[in-house]
This record gives C-alpha cells, sequence and structure tokens, in this order.
C-alpha cells in the first residue's frame, strides 16, 4: 500500500492508500480522530447516563435496550477508525513520489488559513491517547474555570 493522497474533509483529515499491484484503495484516518471520537463518546455516555438514572420510574425493556445502544455506539465509532489500521498496517516501507500524504508532514497545515482547521490537522499528528485527553483536558479546565469564577462571585458578591 502506497499513500496516494491526503484530503481534508471538514472534521478530519484522511488519507487513500493504494496498491500498486491491485488498485485497490484503503481511506486510513489518523489514530488521533479516534481517541477524540471516544473522549466524545464518553462524554454523550455519561451525560445520557445522569439522564436515564435520574428518572424516578422503574427501567422497562427498552430503556435498557436503548442505554445498550448507546454504548455499542460509542465503542462502535472508534474501532471504525481502527479498523483500517489493523487490516492494513502501514510498514513505511514503500516509497511514495507525492509530498504531504503523511499525518506527520507539517508542509500540508501551510493550505489551511482557518484556526480552526489548523488545530485539527495539528492534533492528527498525535497518537489515540491525546486525542483522547485533549477534550477531557479541555473540558476540565472550561468546568474549573467556571467553577472559580461561581466561587468569586458568591464568596465576594454574595450572589
Amino acid at each position: 500500500m502506497v499513500p496516494d493522497s491526503r484530503t481534508f474533509t471538514g472534521m478530519e483529515t484522511t488519507i487513500l492508500y493504494k496498491c500498486p499491484a491491485c488498485d485497490h484503495t484503503v481511506e486510513i484516518k489518523a489514530l488521533s480522530q479516534a481517541g477524540f471520537m471516544a473522549a466524545v463518546g464518553a462524554v454523550i455516555l455519561a451525560f445520557i447516563t445522569f439522564i436515564m438514572v435520574e428518572d424516578p420510574m422503574p427501567w422497562e425493556v427498552s430503556d435498557y435496550l436503548w442505554y445498550l445502544f448507546f454504548v455499542a455506539l460509542v465503542f462502535f465509532v472508534p474501532v471504525l477508525t481502527f479498523h483500517p489500521h489493523w487490516k492494513h498496517p502501514v510498514t513505511g516501507e514503500a516509497e511514495t513520489s507525492s509530498a504531504k500524504v503523511d499525518f506527520e508532514d507539517e508542509s500540508y497545515i501551510e493550505d489551511f488559513k482557518d484556526p480552526v482547521q489548523r488545530s485539527i490537522i495539528k492534533l492528527e499528528k498525535h497518537g489515540f491517547w491525546r486525542g483522547l485527553l485533549t477534550p477531557i483536558i479541555f473540558i476540565v479546565l472550561f468546568l474549573g474555570a467556571a467553577a472559580v469564577i461561581g466561587f468569586i462571585n458568591y464568596t465576594f458578591f454574595g450572589n
């Protein structure tokens, strides 16, 4: 498999790998996207768990089925990103003729002016764990800042 092209889809970049012998193509996403989707799924699952546990009525079979569906979805979405990496591992042995087709490539970011797109492309250079921890750290910092502002408001202004 040889990297053929790299495209930005709006929320991520994908690299299209092509077999020189049979022209079979595989689209591979960055591992950090799998971590990001796992973190977002975990936050959504925690929110859904909170909503379903707070319900005063006992759970019915349909409630268990819906919850099982959400849990399966949270695990299934990152596996979709991992599957091409497991099935078609990139060994780095084949030489490529085109530039800017590696997630580690710094020059790919120069084509984008939007800071959100540039941040997404910078995040893709890193692995699964950084993609998993980045949104969680951002949420903790945001909620921590809100708690500090609330504490100051309550302590000093009495509102």
